[in-house]
């Protein structure tokens, strides 16, 4: 049970910084970034990055809820169903992230940057 609550948690952490991410918050960002960029610069970054991070944090999420149903209904299918949903959600998440990263890259080497 104790598994269930911090895959919860984890969720939610991940899930409250990819909004974070995507609503414009600059202290998620790495410091060169903050540093660095200007606010035009940070902005696409952020609404790149953003969704990422929220289809990774939501796909932790609803392992936790397969990875409950698992364990009370005693059903191992929903707990491979948790799995794939959370492999998915992650290769999902990692992929929004690095399309992000490269397009918000492509841009700044185009304007000088």
């Amino acid at each position: 049970m104790v598994a269930v609550i911090v895959t919860f948690c984890i969720g939610a952490l991940t899930l409250a910084l990819g909004i974070c991410n995507y609503h414009g918050n600059l202290s998620t960002l790495r410091a060169y970034h903050r540093r660095c960029a200007s606010q035009e610069e940070k902005n696409p970054f952020e609404r790149k990055q953003g969704p990422g991070m929220i289809v990774l944090g939501a796909s932790i999420i609803v392992h936790g809820v397969f990875l409950t149903i698992s364990i009370y209904t005693k059903m191992r299918v929903f707990f491979w169903c948790g799995i794939a949903v959370f492999v998915g959600g992650i290769l999902a998440g990692i992929g929004l992230g690095v399309y992000g990263l490269v397009r918000y890259r492509k841009k700044s080497k185009k304007q000088g940057f």
